[in-house]
């Protein structure tokens, strides 16, 4: 074996080495779990036997509780997005509403916040005691009883089903742009009106993307922290997330955690199965013809208007009450459910800022996401690069490797390195690590970065990568040489991605989180679960969301000022080579 590495290119045995320690991040770890899950000690080190009293603890009376919860809360979180993201994105494309090109991006906008500020907005409105929507409307109408209750199966179906809305959205805005208009023109000219012709004509050739997007958006809600442990967890609405993450913090039993994080795993897999079968492409759901004309618009008349009132309906729903709750709560010295608002003020920011706590907390988090988010714009370059620009055999096997992780929730992916570090004798040094961090959000956000750069590297022309290799360079150089300066905005765009979603991640660093080292996501939760200091958690929350708004805005512009400088130097060399040219000639020759 190692003659073979010997006769092998640097970078092939650069490639095989990072393949491997991926595989061995992702693939070693559920393994020490499924073996922790069979195993009567906490950790596979210690001594034990072979054993199925975990799983009995798991498969209990209350699992089937916990189970039905599950699937209830991730299929009727996946119907809402999915239904609400379809009939948004049919509006938008297909009628013609007023101000389309404005409204067009409303229903993305939940996707520029957290899990934290959506969720702790809903509490803020809508708990049973204190929520301001309820207390209004209690006051207005003289009830004696809450109307709404956060903390309910509804409650959080309806607060992660609005959260995911813009996926299904973006999903159903290619096939509904890309419709033939023939087909609808078929369809009137048999005398079907516009319900008629959506029911029959449209609806059945959007079912691939109906079903892609449903099972999309049921692993992400199967993949959700923030709103089983929010808002599920103090209305007893126990899900199998939320009991695997009291499994290991409350009780600390692992062996009982590895269990469930298993069984949630097969049923993740279920679902992976199923997106995998269902984008499947059939020939009989074909949108685009070779002689296709885009689609035509539906002329609602009057009701045009009332479409564009449900958009804007949905906007403010999904996403302005919720900011503009966090925002209010944060201006207010303290928070009361009776009477009229107190004055607003700034001292919870002032106070917020001058902690040194949230300080080291904000610095922290910041140093963390940057780590991140260079680690995972680089591997993904790397990955992408062995899949779509070398000719070696099982070359694929990087972007399959690459996109693994998604298939696992962070929350579980984090315990499983966590419960492998405390298994396997060697790795101990890890635990407890800023290195641990980095290294879970890498893997984590790492299949998001792959999908960014893989787009930027497959426009580059192998061309310039055989010129390169014909040159004498090795991989290595040629990628430092030609790939990354092709790639700017690639790369500046995946690194921006990982940034802004290992920023704001609590999940994944809920478990292993140094004891010395705060991040703002955790410190957030923390104080909002301790309820001091109250006021400024949710100042904390908005100075986190402008954060991440503010870092892919710097990112971009720094992006244009390096290609417009870029671009004027080109210009500046033409122009030089244009007057200096002739006074380099010889005086025969002018």
């Amino acid at each position: 074996m190692a003659g073979r590495l010997g006769r092998l290119p640097l970078g092939r045995v650069g490639a095989l080495l990072v393949l491997a320690v991926l595989m061995a991040l992702v693939v070693v770890p559920v393994l020490v779990v499924a073996a922790g899950s069979l195993w009567s000690a906490s950790f596979i080190r210690l001594p034990g036997q072979i054993t199925l009293e975990n799983y009995a603890k798991t498969l209990t009376a209350d699992s089937g509780t916990v189970l039905i919860t599950t699937l209830e809360f991730t299929i009727g979180s996946a119907i809402v997005a999915t239904v609400l993201g379809a009939a948004l994105a049919w509006i938008v494309v297909r009628t013609d509403i007023p101000l389309r090109p404005v409204v067009r991006w409303l229903p993305v906008a939940p996707m520029l916040v957290s899990g934290l500020v959506t969720n702790i907005g809903w509490i803020i409105l809508y708990s049973p005691r204190s929520g301001l929507v309820n207390i209004w409307i209690e006051h207005l109408f003289r009830l004696d009883h809450p109307i709404f209750n956060i903390y309910s199966m509804l409650g959080l179906v309806a607060a992660l089903g609005l959260y995911l809305v813009p996926i299904p959205y973006l999903i159903f805005l290619g096939p509904l742009g890309s419709m033939d208009r023939s087909l609808d023109e078929a369809s009137r000219a048999s005398g079907a009106g516009a319900l008629r012709t959506l029911r029959h004509v449209t609806l059945p050739l959007l079912m691939p993307a109906t079903m892609a997007s449903f099972t999309l958006v049921g692993i992400i809600a199967a993949h959700a922290f923030e709103t089983p442990v929010l808002i599920g967890l103090p209305g007893g609405v126990r899900t199998y997330m939320a009991t695997i993450y009291q499994s290991m913090t409350a009780s600390q039993d692992y062996g009982l955690a590895s269990a469930q994080a298993m069984i949630y795993l097969v049923l993740i897999g279920l679902l992976l199965a199923g997106n995998r079968y269902i984008t499947k492409v059939e020939a009989r759901f074909a949108l685009v013809g070779g002689k296709g004309n885009p689609p035509g618009v539906v002329r609602m008349g009057p009701w045009r208007y009332l479409l564009l009132a449900g958009i804007l309906v949905e906007f403010v729903i999904g996403f302005v009450q919720l900011v503009a709750a966090n925002v209010l709560v944060s201006l207010l010295p303290f928070y009361t459910t009776t009477g009229s608002l107190p004055p607003l003020t700034l001292d919870n920011y002032s106070a917020a800022l001058s902690a040194a706590d949230s300080l080291q907390a904000i610095f922290n988090s910041m140093s963390v996401a940057g780590a991140t988010a260079v680690c995972a714009a680089i591997l993904a370059t790397f990955l992408a690069f062995i899949a779509y620009k070398t000719k070696w055999r099982g070359r694929r096997l990087a972007e399959e490797l690459g996109t693994l992780p998604i298939a696992f929730p962070p929350l579980i992916l984090s315990m499983a390195l966590l419960v492998t570090l405390l298994s396997i004798p060697g790795l101990i040094g890890l635990y407890n690590s800023v290195a641990l961090l980095v290294l879970v959000l890498t893997v984590v956000f790492l299949p998001f970065a792959l999908r960014v750069v893989s787009a930027t590297i497959i426009s580059i022309d192998d061309q310039l990568i055989e010129a390169s290799a014909s040159c004498g360079a090795r991989t290595l150089r040629t990628m430092r040489s030609i790939v990354f300066p092709l790639m700017t905005t690639g790369l500046a765009a995946a690194a921006a991605i990982a940034f802004v979603m290992s920023f704001r991640e609590l999940g994944g660093v809920a478990l292993i989180q140094p004891p010395t080292m705060t991040l703002l996501p955790v410190d957030i939760y923390t104080l909002f679960q301790t309820g001091s200091p109250s006021q400024q958690v949710y100042a904390l929350n908005i100075i986190s969301s402008i954060i991440t708004l503010a870092v892919p805005l710097v990112v971009a512009g720094a992006v244009w000022v390096v290609l417009r400088v870029t671009r004027r130097g080109a210009a500046w060399d033409r122009m030089a080579g244009h007057w200096v040219a002739p006074l380099e000639q010889s005086p025969s020759e002018g």
